[in-house]
């Protein structure tokens, strides 16, 4: 009688440790992360590039007349200033989201870490811009619901890659 070549060993001679276990149930939370992540980043890397054209604009772009200068010299300053925090702030954090969400894809164990670093990081200067714009920055106060809706991704990170088994997926 001729046995199955590939069928698991059996019987009483076999050892327990011979036996494979199943293996553990993999979470799908980092995949699905991970792909929101290179999209989040993308967009952001376009709204950087959107950024450094609208600094280059603003900065070196053609002077008007010297009548409408002044009144336009304090609009011109504002958008540097508003495009060099996109640019100092918003450029790293994109480039950062695009690494973590390859690890993610990958369940690379240091993208761990890194996901509850990037979405600490979001939240901190999330929290920042909002008591900025509550306490010194009146005009601002209409982006404060923006601010809101753009602190749910991080704390979502946060909140799934806190759980046993995604943990344990990326720990692999």
């Amino acid at each position: 009688m001729d046995s199955n070549p590939y069928a698991p060993p059996a019987g009483d001679d076999v050892e327990p440790s011979a036996v494979e276990e199943a293996p553990a149930r993999s979470s799908a939370v980092p995949l699905i992360f991970g792909v929101l992540s290179i999209t989040f980043s993308g967009v952001m890397l376009c709204f950087l590039l959107m950024g450094t054209g609208t600094y280059m604009l603003a900065r070196y772009g053609s002077r008007p007349p010297e009548t409408e200068a002044q009144g336009r010299e304090g609009v011109r300053t504002e958008v540097v200033i508003v495009t060099a925090y996109v640019l100092v702030v918003s450029g790293p954090m994109a480039a950062v989201l695009l690494a973590v969400g390859i690890g993610q894809v990958r369940h690379r164990r240091w993208a761990l870490g890194a996901t509850r670093l990037w979405s600490g990081t979001g939240l901190t200067l999330l929290g920042a811009h909002t008591l900025y714009a509550l306490l010194a920055a009146k005009d601002q106060r209409a982006l404060i619901p923006v601010s809101v809706f753009l602190a749910l991704y991080p704390l979502l990170q946060l909140l799934f890659f806190a759980r046993g088994q995604t943990v344990a997926a990326m720990r692999r």
